[in-house]
């Protein structure tokens, strides 16, 4: 990432950083959340129909591992958090490394392991909805991916050598 990055310039501080929709998972987690919306109900668009445009500005944290993303995006419809939430189990029902929490995600609670923990909030105050991610990004970063890909690859068993459980209750 180069400079503001460093652990010397960063140790001891929090800050936004890649804020203004430059971050590069943004499409992805627009695609994302804008795929499984659109199973459930309509969602509020910008664009082609489907699209989703979130919001998300990440902040640097210096600790040694972990990821917590909070994202959110308007939507149409009649949402409750019940529906939300069934939506959510439902779409990720066969996803062994995705774990759909009714507490908010903590980056302690993926702690050496391959899973994400997600929560979905809708907030009928705004319209909009709210997910909140939190991973291991040691693990589950590009060598845990690695490792899922080639399982697949080899037709092995998704979870072959990937830690399921961290290391904190």
């Amino acid at each position: 990432e180069g400079e503001g990055t460093f652990f010397a310039e960063v140790n001891e501080n929090l800050k936004p950083y890649k804020v203004g929709g430059v971050h590069r998972h943004i499409p992805e987690m627009e695609r994302n959340l804008g795929r499984l919306l659109a199973q459930g109900r309509p969602v509020r668009t910008h664009g082609p129909l489907g699209e989703v445009r979130l919001s998300f500005v990440p902040h640097l944290v210096p600790m040694t591992r972990g990821i917590l993303v909070t994202v959110e995006a308007e939507v149409e419809g009649n949402w409750s958090q019940k529906a939300l939430d069934e939506l959510y189990q439902d779409f990720y029902a066969q996803e062994p490394f995705v774990r759909v929490t009714e507490a908010l995600p903590e980056t302690k609670g993926t702690y050496a392991s391959n899973r994400v923990d997600v929560k979905p909030l809708f907030e009928a105050r705004t319209g909009r909805v709210m997910v909140f991610a939190a991973l291991d990004n040691l693990v589950k970063g590009m060598a845990g991916q690695a490792v899922q890909n080639l399982n697949l690859m080899l037709d092995l068993p998704e979870e072959t050598a990937l830690p399921k459980e961290g290391l904190w209750p």
